[in-house]
């Protein structure tokens, strides 16, 4: 079994989605990942000297590395290093720890703050979120057969027990470029 499917039921009255597997159809799979590697190839060929410029621009305006790689659970909650243009400063991490009045609301916020809320930004780091540049390198997470173009947000392993008790739904299935 691969993946799942929604389908909608009643509970007390109550219309509910619920999910449940569903069988794997060879055919689609094989067009699906067609498709993926068709767009993140074009895209990356596409989008290589953008990137290259967002590196050097990373590089002169906050230096350090300009890629960012974090694991993440992937399809059965295989473990997988993703990638993006780093959009924080290199103390980001440490940043968030010393403020425990920020980490209380990045924790209360599924481990999000806001780019007005977030000193951990860098300078070109809240305009490559805004315009969800910082997501391309990601393209190479699709060809590698990490991710795919649409699925829910590839996670970081502490956040699996928010999904509970639906994370094997959750990991059920390829993360996504989208996070839809």
């Amino acid at each position: 079994l691969a993946g799942v499917r929604g389908r909608v039921t009643e509970f007390a009255g109550v219309p509910m989605i619920s999910y449940g597997p569903m069988p794997h159809d060879e055919i689609n799979a094989f067009l699906k990942r067609a498709v993926d590697v068709s767009v993140a190839t074009v895209g990356l060929v596409i989008a290589m000297p953008l990137m290259a410029a967002i590196a050097v621009a990373i590089r002169i305006l906050d230096p350090g590395p300009a890629l960012f790689r974090q694991v993440r659970l992937g399809e059965r909650g295989r473990p997988f290093q993703m990638w993006k243009f780093r959009s924080m400063r290199i103390d980001a991490e440490e940043v968030l720890l010393c403020d425990p009045e920020l980490y209380a609301r990045y924790i209360a916020n599924n481990y999000k703050l806001a780019d007005s809320e977030d000193p951990r930004l860098s300078r070109i780091g809240a305009f490559l979120r805004r315009t969800s540049l910082d997501e391309l390198p990601q393209l190479v997470n699709v060809l590698k057969r990490d991710m795919t173009r649409v699925g829910p947000r590839p996670i970081v392993p502490r956040e699996l027990e928010m999904y509970a008790p639906y994370h094997d739904v959750l990991l059920s299935v390829r993360p996504g470029l989208t996070g839809q």
